[in-house]
This record gives C-alpha cells, sequence and structure tokens, in this order.
C-alpha cells in the first residue's frame, strides 16, 4: 500500500540521466540544480519527481525504465514522499 508522508529531513536518492544530465522532455539534472513539482496527478506522471532509495535498486531497474541512461547522481529529495513503493516519489530534489 502506498501511503504519502511529509519528510522530517532530507532524504538521499539516486536518479539516473542521460551522459549529458538530461532525462526525457530535456529536463537538466547536475550539481547545484533544484528541481520542484507540484506533487499532484497520477503517480509516475509530470507531476511528481522519481529517483532511487538505492544506487543497487537504480542499476537493476535501469535496463527496464532508461536502458540508454548512463549517469547516476546523488540527490536530497525533500517535501512529499510515497513510500510503498520500489522507488521514492518526491516533489523537490536538490
Amino acid at each position: 500500500m502506498n501511503t504519502i508522508t511529509t519528510l522530517s529531513a532530507p532524504l538521499t536518492v539516486y536518479k539516473l540521466t542521460a551522459a549529458d544530465g538530461r532525462t526525457r522532455g530535456g529536463v537538466q539534472w547536475g550539481e547545484g540544480v533544484t528541481h520542484t513539482a507540484p506533487g499532484t496527478g497520477e503517480l509516475c506522471k509530470d507531476g511528481w519527481l522519481h529517483a532511487y532509495r538505492h544506487p543497487l535498486l537504480a542499476a537493476f531497474f535501469k535496463p527496464l525504465h532508461v536502458p540508454s541512461y548512463t549517469r547516476l547522481w546523488v540527490a536530497e529529495a525533500g517535501g512529499v514522499l510515497v513510500k510503498g513503493l520500489w522507488r521514492p516519489i518526491c516533489i523537490e530534489a536538490v
């Protein structure tokens, strides 16, 4: 079961991108970049940011989700977190 929780402290997450640091739609990730999402709408859609809780989960799911992505970023997630999924879905990542 999925539950939505407000984070009381930042959570370390892992984000896969293409070699140039971009994800679908040309969204740029990198050092010093902060992204936010409204945290609304269907999960796994544009209203949420997606990342993994552990680098090994990112490596395991990479062939299924984003086989062409070759870069793994470490980020701090804040705001709201959806628990109960194999990857965190949050509304802010730095």
